[in-house]
């Protein structure tokens, strides 16, 4: 949405007035499915985390077993947090549309609201605070998702490698589930 901000003039003006009710529906569905497919793929790599988490833990696996399954769950816990911060992009991106679907309805009923006149008329910074003002109120209390971890994506791998914090945290919970310390 950066595009509609370039330059002096308020592009979102001449790009607002272009754009359907019909066509602001459409991709709203689209983002709204798109949001259910990142749900699901956050589940998935939760439940692979459990998994490795499981087989990490069982007091017969070796310390070879230990290190595979804290790397995989390592790997585990950056995909998913990728996919959260996707995700959080999505769910703004859901909420401008939502916002957009409201002016535009509201346009349609000859409702020409000030606030409308004040989004079509205003420039540059101003016209982006006033669109994420009004994409938060649409948010109905969903402001806020869990700030993703930044993890690594790849184990690092050798003979006596510097691990990662999360590595290092994975090991210490699988040791702790097989009742090491």
């Amino acid at each position: 949405m950066g595009f509609l901000f370039w330059g002096e003039k308020n592009q979102f003006k001449k790009k607002f007035n272009q754009i359907k009710l019909k066509d602001l529906q459409k991709e709203l569905t689209e983002k709204e499915v798109e949001q259910d497919v990142l749900t699901n793929e956050i589940q998935r790599w939760s439940s692979e985390y459990d998994g490795w988490f499981r087989k990490g833990s069982d007091p017969n696996a070796t310390d070879t077993d230990l290190q595979i399954c804290a790397s995989r769950m390592e790997i585990c816990e950056s995909n998913k947090s990728r996919i959260e911060s996707e995700l959080q992009e999505t769910v703004n991106e859901v909420s401008i549309i939502q916002a957009a679907i409201g002016i535009k309805e509201q346009e349609t009923k000859g409702n020409k609201s000030s606030i409308l006149n004040t989004i079509l008329n205003s420039e540059g910074t101003e016209l982006q605070t006033y669109l994420t003002e009004i994409a938060v109120a649409t948010k109905n209390g969903n402001t806020k998702m869990e700030t993703a971890l930044d993890l690594l994506t790849k184990p690092q791998v050798g003979g006596s490698p510097i691990r990662s914090e999360s590595f290092n945290r994975n090991i210490d919970k699988l040791k702790k589930a097989r009742g090491q310390s």
